[in-house]
């Protein structure tokens, strides 16, 4: 984690394998090789790390942004899961390993803050690949929540080019 709350969501990025040798001619197969690979590393370590793919899991009560967000990240070459709460994404999260979690703050059953918590106490790695969605930017509880993590953020209503943005810089870390 940074010492300070990100304002903003450019801070140092973690590199996955595949992009420590850009140009390198990798031979057929590899990608289902690699994803093997890293899911034995996670069943090893407890920790899962991200498949060679971009797998991006949105969290979402609203099922008009989990629809607008699937079509702009499908479009965008991603493989995309979605969820109503943070329960459903935990649970998602126990099937498959994502590149980018996008999760709104404000839901029910489980919200962003509590989803946060549970992502900080069962996969900890993962926080990094957390993006919030939110619309509830002046709740004082908000205000503290952000002042408390570390996360890149996109604020509603966003375009599709700050959504792209923000999840190409969590693919690069």
């Amino acid at each position: 984690m940074l010492s300070q709350p990100l304002t903003h969501p450019v801070y140092a990025m973690h590199r996955y394998p595949e992009s420590e040798f850009p140009g390198q001619v990798r031979p057929a197969g590899w990608e289902q090789h690699a994803e093997a690979h890293m899911f034995e590393i996670a069943r090893e370590s407890a920790v899962p790390s991200p498949p060679p793919g971009q797998a991006i899991l949105v969290i979402d009560d609203e099922v008009a942004v989990q629809r607008a967000l699937s079509r702009l990240l499908q479009r965008s070459g991603h493989d995309v899961t979605t969820a109503n709460n943070g329960h459903e994404g935990l649970a998602a999260l126990e099937e498959r390993l994502y590149a980018v979690i996008l999760c709104d703050v404000r839901m029910p059953d489980l919200d962003g803050p509590g989803f946060y918590r549970e992502l900080e106490r069962r996969h900890p790695r993962l926080l990094p690949r957390l993006i919030f969605l939110t619309g509830d930017t002046l709740s004082q509880e908000t205000v503290v929540f952000f002042a408390q993590v570390d996360t890149a953020r996109l604020e509603k209503p966003f375009s599709a080019q700050q959504v792209r943005h923000v999840i190409q810089q969590v693919l690069e870390r």
